[in-house]
């Protein structure tokens, strides 16, 4: 029984392990990623290539203008864990 016990406990920590290990991929090292770019961008803005909006400029015809300088990393509607998204309903 303590054998078992053993090998389900490896197996558990196995699977954990390979988990933790796709989320850190998924989240901070894939170049696709949405994340990555901001997170690059936070780091070392003077280096991206992504396209920065300047403080009080508007976006065509939208009711409203940027507060600030910098990079729109997330939008209204985005999904940051699965099932789930920014907006609120």
């Amino acid at each position: 029984m303590a054998k078992k016990k053993w090998i389900l406990a490896c197996a558990l920590v196995v699977i954990l392990a390979a988990a933790g290990a796709f989320a850190v991929y998924r989240y901070y090292l894939s170049p696709s990623t949405r994340t990555r770019k901001v997170i690059e961008f936070i780091r070392n803005p003077e280096n991206s290539s992504e396209p920065q909006f300047e403080a009080l400029s508007r976006c065509g015809d939208a009711p409203f203008v940027m507060p600030t300088s910098g990079l729109i990393g997330f939008i209204w509607g985005d999904s940051f864990r699965i099932g789930a998204s920014s907006s609120r309903d």
